[in-house]
């Protein structure tokens, strides 16, 4: 990314009205300093930067030429791109693509997801290679590691991509396993049974079950939700008055929709 800061100094200093000795005057530095900037033959000292800004009255983002909005577009342009070479086939061709994004934006936790999942899919199901896997597993490790990124989504996004990397490209279950545990329960009963092909009457597949059961009754305010291990049946025939419950309201906004008329379905509680 080519840093025109000289340009800019120069566009902000004649939109001021400010001569090259009167900019210099106010930084403590020399006219040939400001000169030499505006010729892009050399930059101004970092610790100058706030400065500068402060006296033209921008942030110092403005004056580095960096705009947030053109930056979010050129990484999803970049997306974009990948995703139709992925779509077509061409996995690497879509691999390049993002490693190409993430050298210009290695700051992008939204790439450094993109790049992995690609890395894993690359091979279209088959086995990569050691080295591509150690690719992914770092980029993963950059996303939800101390000090990483605070996003919530990429963090489990990254966890789910490291958990299918060791599950299905290193054969290492209980490395997978180990992931997954961080993962909530929902999400992980999900990739236990994607990934690691977790069913009944698996015990940890068993469990995950029993464990959504009780959240989804939580979510109907019904409060068998926090005692469905010691009353099973009963919880499950609950949950299946609940969801009766919920088609009839959805069927019930559908035809409101369309402008028809019913009676409110009340809850089974």
């Amino acid at each position: 990314m080519k840093i025109t800061i000289g340009n800019k100094i120069k566009s902000l200093r004649n939109k001021h009205s400010v001569t090259q000795e009167r900019l210099a005057e106010c930084l403590g530095i020399t006219a040939q300093a400001v000169s030499r900037w505006e010729s892009e033959i050399c930059y101004p000292d970092i610790e100058l930067l706030p400065s500068i800004a402060d006296f033209f009255n921008v942030t110092v983002d403005e004056l580095l030429c960096f705009d947030l909005n053109k930056r979010e577009a050129k990484i999803h342009d970049y997306i974009k791109e990948g995703h139709a070479k992925q779509n077509d086939g061409e996995f690497d061709y879509a691999v390049d693509i993002f490693r190409s994004a993430l050298r210009e934006f290695p700051s992008s936790y939204l790439l450094h997801a993109e790049l992995a999942c690609a890395i894993a899919c690359m091979d279209n199901g088959q086995k990569i290679s050691q080295a591509l896997c150690d690719e992914t597993i770092e980029l993963c490790l950059r996303i939800f590691q101390t000090g990483g990124c605070t996003d919530e989504n990429f963090r489990l996004r990254a966890k789910h991509i490291m958990g299918w990397i060791y599950a299905k490209h290193l054969e290492n279950s209980d490395k997978a396993m180990q992931i997954a545990s961080g993962m909530p329960t929902v999400e992980r009963t999900l990739f236990m049974a994607e990934t690691l092909k977790f069913y009944p009457p698996h015990p940890e597949s068993v469990a995950n079950i029993i464990n959504i059961i009780s959240v989804l009754l939580i979510l109907f305010g019904n409060n068998l939700g926090y005692q469905v291990e010691k009353h099973l049946q009963e919880s499950i025939n609950a949950l299946t008055c609940e969801l009766e419950w919920l088609k009839s309201n959805m069927r019930l906004r559908v035809k409101l929709e369309y402008g028809a008329s019913a009676p409110t379905p009340t809850s089974p509680q």
